[in-house]
């Protein structure tokens, strides 16, 4: 009998200034389902877009240390987004 099993691991994505990633869309373009995006400290003047993958968004240090400068409205259409200050406060839960 043969047996074969997949493993898949979830990556964590770091983004800032010693992040792998210095925007949160670039992150998000190289994460695959399942994996963490991981925020550090700052502000970011970007609109992030989940763009349908099931992945987490998340601040390392919760929204006191960590904005979000958005220029548009951030859709979240999928996945998990925690931990963020928005400003101006524009967020659409789909």
């Amino acid at each position: 009998m043969l047996l074969f099993v997949s493993v898949s691991l979830a990556a964590t994505l770091t983004v800032g200034s010693s992040g792998a990633y210095s925007t949160i869309n670039s992150a998000i373009s190289a994460a695959q389902a399942g994996d963490v995006v991981e925020v550090q400290p700052g502000v970011y003047a970007e609109t992030p877009t989940l763009a349908g993958k099931n992945i987490t968004l998340v601040s390392r240090d919760g929204p006191w240390t960590t904005t979000i400068a958005a220029s548009a409205e951030i859709v979240l259409d999928s996945g998990t987004f925690e931990g963020f200050t928005l400003s101006p406060a524009y967020a659409t839960a789909v």
